[in-house]
């Protein structure tokens, strides 16, 4: 017998035990919720990440390099009238730029570059 398991991927924001945001809710494929795209040039990595909720525009943004451990992170978010805000992540972790590589096995629509930065 042959088990499949099925590839979802979710956004989540808070502290542990402390969750503020999980997108999407549900455990489902993230090819109707999320957009994509990477970038790399030598040792760098460039990777954006976007969805929407509520007529709101979250672009999460990571990029870092794999000879330095430390990456840089950040958050922005476009309200329905256009107000931008962006949240720059205090300690993203090492190589987080990497981590988002799990998106790359999907066939993702790319990322707005009206939104990407």
């Amino acid at each position: 017998m042959t088990c499949m398991l099925q590839a979802w991927i979710q956004y989540r924001f808070g502290r542990i035990g402390a969750l503020e945001l999980v997108f999407p809710a549900a455990r489902t494929s993230p090819v109707a919720h999320f957009r994509f795209t990477t970038e790399r040039a030598g040792r760098w990595v460039d990777n954006t990440v976007q969805f929407s909720i509520n007529d709101h525009f979250y672009t999460v943004h990571a990029y870092g390099n794999s000879n330095i451990p430390e990456s840089e992170g950040s958050m922005l978010v476009v309200a329905p009238d256009g107000t931008r805000k962006r949240l720059e992540c205090a300690d993203p972790g090492l190589y987080a730029a990497a981590g988002l590589w799990r998106f790359e096995q999907f066939e993702l629509l790319p990322a707005l570059k009206e939104f990407a930065k």
